[in-house]
């Protein structure tokens, strides 16, 4: 909603800049549900304006994200629903838009900002609205789609006057008597500060992802997995997201930071600690299981470029450990053709560009061989590359003797990895320590561990020991008493000296 918010504070939007804040979040009953994978838009929004209509607490917009694939009549290419100047009505629960979620990673922001603004009496550009182009704003009639080049970040003029004429005439936006008024917690932080480019790479397409930097980063993020020859297009990265060095996105262009909002601070690139994933077996034929150990670059406000020899990810041949929660249960395992088979088929419900029929590159191409290929509908010698990859631990390709497999959607042989240590941290550290009774001194402990890089496929592992606790805890007070403990050497010492004392009085009795 940040980016919701900074949609409404653009400049030509003054001054009757609009501010968005979240009141609450709910989790829809299974009530308000319908119980199908694809439903009708005017049932469900009914069942949710009723829902709201019912509730006690007010405000001044609802807003329902599904999952599931919203139709009107026989059209399933809609991707929201809503009422046009529906913002304080009389009937509260109208004062709504249903929104369709799914695969938008955060482009689903302009669809939220096209429809609240719908609601405040601004209607889709074109089709008999006004005369403004029909695509290339915010208030498009047109779908948005992951990757649609140019995405729709600015108002079109039609727009700008609508908003500005209207906005002032509904009363209800300035009241404080409503359920938001001491809730309301909107930040000048820019959306791209708090989600850099590699966070937004993550919510589109999935953990494996990271941006592409380049010239048309603000206009279009582009996402990589691990190392595909082929960058998913997303959205423009949102506003405050970093593009070169003194310069940010803002409405699509990378510009010098501006306005009176402090820069924003720096932190150099480095690499994270490496992240040991879980063993698992994938159920396609003949494959291995393997446990994958990753890393990131990581930065703020900087080129993530990180210095340093090695990779991002290795994977560590498991099967010698798998249990059996982690192995595929047998009668679920089928031939990559059977697997390839079902990602094109899901690819042909979303895009009929796409036919039904695989087409393997496994022991054919190298360079392409994790990667899954459809045929296209219209012909039958176009491979398109549908940006799915084949589970880790799939074998795709026989280099002399030496079997490959898939690794994060790259062809490659298992890599091996000699473990090295970490850097020394503590693990118990002195606060809060006191000398007890005995005299023994507490130690601060060091541990270590073998995971930089961690050993993988017969690799060696770490020499020496994972901790130390030979550094005592200095200048301790006894425990209960408040005095400080005497140096050691002393200490030692006046134990000596008690225990003789003992066997002398023994002695003389």
């Amino acid at each position: 909603m940040k980016a919701v918010h900074q949609m409404f504070q653009q400049s030509e939007l003054a001054p009757v800049n609009l501010s968005i804040a979240v009141v609450t979040v709910e989790k829809i009953p299974t009530s308000v549900e319908l119980a199908a994978d694809v439903v009708n838009a005017s049932a469900l929004f009914t069942k949710f304006t009723n829902w709201v209509e019912a509730k006690t607490s007010k405000w001044d917009f609802s807003l329902r994200l599904t999952g599931l694939d919203i139709c009107t009549d026989s059209n399933c290419d809609v991707q929201a629903y809503s009422l046009l100047n529906s913002v304080c009505n009389s009937t509260h629960g109208e004062s709504t838009a249903l929104i369709e979620g799914r695969d938008l990673g955060f482009g689903v922001s302009f669809i939220v900002a096209r429809e609240i603004a719908r609601s405040l009496n601004t209607p889709y550009d074109a089709n008999g609205n006004n005369n403004c182009d029909a695509i290339e704003f915010i208030m498009s009639s047109e779908l948005i789609r992951l990757g649609d080049a140019p995405y729709p970040v600015t108002w079109s003029s039609c727009s700008i006057t609508s908003l500005n004429a209207n906005i002032p005439n509904f009363a209800c936006l300035n009241s404080t008597n409503t359920a938001s008024a001491s809730m309301l917690n909107i930040s000048d932080v820019m959306p791209g500060q708090v989600w850099n480019s590699q966070d937004q790479c993550k919510a589109a397409l999935g953990p494996t992802y990271t941006p592409v930097i380049n010239n048309q980063l603000c206009e279009q993020l582009k996402c990589n997995k691990a190392r595909l020859y082929n960058p998913v297009n997303t959205h423009p990265a949102l506003d405050g997201t970093y593009c070169k060095p003194d310069k940010w996105c803002i409405q699509g262009v990378c510009v010098a930071w501006a306005g009176a909002i402090a820069l924003p601070s720096t932190q150099s690139a480095a690499w994270s600690q490496w992240e040991e994933g879980s063993c698992k077996e994938s159920c396609v034929n003949n494959s291995i299981a393997v446990k994958p150990w990753i890393r990131e670059c990581e930065g703020e406000n900087v080129e993530l470029s990180c210095s340093g020899i090695g990779p991002s990810a290795i994977y560590d041949n498991c099967s010698a450990t798998v249990t059996t929660a982690q192995k595929c249960i047998a009668a679920n395992i089928v031939p990559i053709e059977t697997f390839a088979i079902s990602v094109c088929n899901e690819s042909n419900i979303l895009d009929s560009s796409v036919s039904k029929d695989p087409y393997l590159y496994i022991n054919i191409d190298e360079a392409l061989a994790c990667k899954v290929h459809c045929k296209a509908a219209n012909s039958a010698t176009t491979y398109l590359d549908v940006h799915e990859t084949f589970p880790d631990g799939t074998p795709c390709f026989i280099t002399g003797d030496v079997q490959q497999f898939c690794q994060g959607g790259v062809c490659s042989a298992l890599a091996v990895s000699d473990g090295g240590w970490t850097a020394w941290t503590v693990s118990v550290s002195c606060d809060g320590k006191c000398q007890d009774e005995t005299m023994q001194t507490p130690k601060k402990v060091y541990t270590r561990s073998c995971t930089n890089p961690p050993p993988a496929n017969t690799g060696t592992t770490c020499q020496g020991a994972n901790s130390n606790s030979s550094e005592i805890c200095p200048d301790l007070k006894l425990c209960g008493k408040g005095w400080h403990t005497v140096p050691s050497s002393i200490a030692t010492l006046l134990s000596i000296a008690f225990v003789l004392l003992l066997y002398q009085k023994h002695c003389h009795s």
